[in-house]
């Protein structure tokens, strides 16, 4: 390709499962193509592509994504519409009648101004928490959590011990909710073992937007008793720390679907989410996208 590239997601062992190709223009990234296997049709993968391509534009600072698909294609149209695409025009290109849409995408998270530091005596950095120890901090979490809520179901005690959560929530120090002073309250440093507690921890703090307290997720989990091989489908996922444990408990015959409104959280949960193949996440309102036959449904 020369004016954009190919991306291909591939199966481990069993070779390529889907393509898309993404042109960066002066003021959009045009989606030349996407294609998914017809061995690996019906997964959702189609939609994890199109995720990539959001996050590919919003990364690289672009503010629109530009596709196109023939008039005839109607059922390709809906998917798009249901996704944020708007139709721009119709018309002849390269011998076809052609529907032209687009969909504005979130600006980016600016990058924090640098402030030059005033010059101070060295500072003794913070202990930061080893891999090795964050795995038994993780499990000791787990069970706890399981305990604060009641719960005895062995699954989601080991959601909660094997997904990191400071990989969802960014870099720390971060704002935790603080019952005592009913305000948020930093962390005192960015160690990750400060998550591993029953706390509430904000994600768009401006908002009082927050990542919930794992003991009422766990009640919640315990309540709706995901199994292997189901469709979950979680309204609300905000950043996808709790999307990814959902993702946990239907395991890899099951699939997660996640819907947040917020377009930056949309985004940052795509990427969180982007290792697990079971997961797809749409930016919109929950009560309006459409879903695929849910077995399980969670409203965070």
């Amino acid at each position: 390709m020369s004016q954009g590239a190919v991306w291909v997601l591939a199966t481990p062992g069993q070779g390529p499962a889907g393509l898309i190709v993404l042109i960066p223009k002066s003021d959009h990234v045009l989606l030349d193509n996407v294609a998914v296997a017809p061995a690996y049709q019906r997964r959702a993968l189609g939609r994890k592509l199109l995720a990539f391509a959001e996050s590919f534009a919003i990364e690289r600072g672009y503010g629109e994504l530009r596709l196109y698909t023939h008039e005839l294609m109607t059922e390709n149209q809906s998917l798009y519409a249901r996704l944020g695409y708007e139709e721009t025009e119709r018309r002849m290109d390269a011998g076809y009648r052609r529907v032209f849409m687009r969909k504005r995408l979130p600006a980016p998270m600016p990058a924090a101004t640098a402030v030059p530091a005033a010059p101070a005596t060295p500072a003794v950095q913070p202990r930061m928490t080893d891999p090795a120890e964050l795995a038994i901090i993780r499990r000791a979490f787990g069970r706890q959590i399981a305990a604060l809520a009641g719960v005895t179901d062995p699954r989601i005690e080991a959601a909660f011990a094997s997904v990191p959560r400071e990989q969802f929530l960014g870099l720390g120090p971060w704002q935790v909710l603080s019952l005592l002073q009913s305000s948020y309250v930093s962390t005192p440093d960015a160690d990750p073992l400060y998550l591993y507690t029953n706390s509430v921890c904000a994600i768009a703090p401006q908002k009082r937007l927050n990542n919930g307290e794992p003991s009422l997720y766990a009640k919640l989990f315990d309540e709706l008793q995901p199994s292997p091989g189901d469709h979950a489908v979680h309204i609300g996922a905000g950043v996808g720390y709790y999307t990814a444990l959902l993702a946990q408990l239907v395991g890899p015959s099951g699939r997660v679907t996640g819907s947040e409104y917020e377009p930056e959280l949309a985004a940052r949960a795509r990427r969180n989410c982007s290792q697990y193949s079971n997961i797809e996440i749409l930016q919109g309102d929950g009560t309006a996208i459409e879903f695929d036959t849910a077995t399980v449904i969670l409203v965070g």
